[in-house]
């Protein structure tokens, strides 16, 4: 499988994220949407929450992640229970914009499924978090997953999950 980026990376290399507005040399790209605070859609126009932050990686150079707001309307009993567990983590490579609507549509979650979505508390992405994501979406029968064996350059060049020409073009977004 061919790497996404033209930095050469160690594909052993441990990955750490920043919050993309936090890396001061980063930015979306000219001429792609920041999606910071557009909707999020799942399914057939329910709405989940909103775009809270875009998660990156300077290893990679490039968004990962959507970190994601919960909608009031869309949490649980255990949501209620826990505050501190409002936000969810969607890879970048299962989104698609609507530009004309702002808005960020992830068909591979569902009402029913959202039920089960793992929650985070919004602050550091722990790595028993991203384990949860894995296993989640290892259950989905058009997404094939490697095992996940800790974050290495290797899992993230995941077509499917990761790849962001699915959400902006061939370009990559950040960087």
């Amino acid at each position: 499988m061919e790497h996404k980026t033209e930095k050469k990376t160690d594909f052993s290399e441990e990955i750490t994220f920043e919050r993309l507005e936090d890396l001061t040399k980063y930015k979306v790209a000219d001429g792609y949407d920041n999606v910071t605070r557009w909707k999020v859609i799942a399914g057939k126009n329910l709405q989940i929450g909103k775009v809270r932050a875009l998660i990156a990686s300077k290893e990679l150079e490039r968004v990962l992640y959507l970190d994601i707001e919960v909608a009031e309307n869309m949490m649980n009993e255990d949501d209620h229970h826990n505050n501190s567990h409002l936000y969810i983590l969607v890879p970048i490579g299962l989104a698609k914009l609507d530009h004309d609507a702002k808005t960020v549509n992830v068909d591979a979650i569902d009402a029913e499924a959202f039920v089960s979505y793992p929650r985070y508390d919004g602050l550091d992405v722990h790595i028993d978090y991203e384990y949860l994501i894995h296993q989640y979406y290892s259950a989905h029968p058009e997404i094939h997953l490697d095992p996940f064996e800790g974050r290495t350059a290797k899992y993230y060049d995941h077509d499917l999950l990761y790849d962001q020409a699915t959400v902006y073009g061939n370009q990559t977004i950040g960087f």
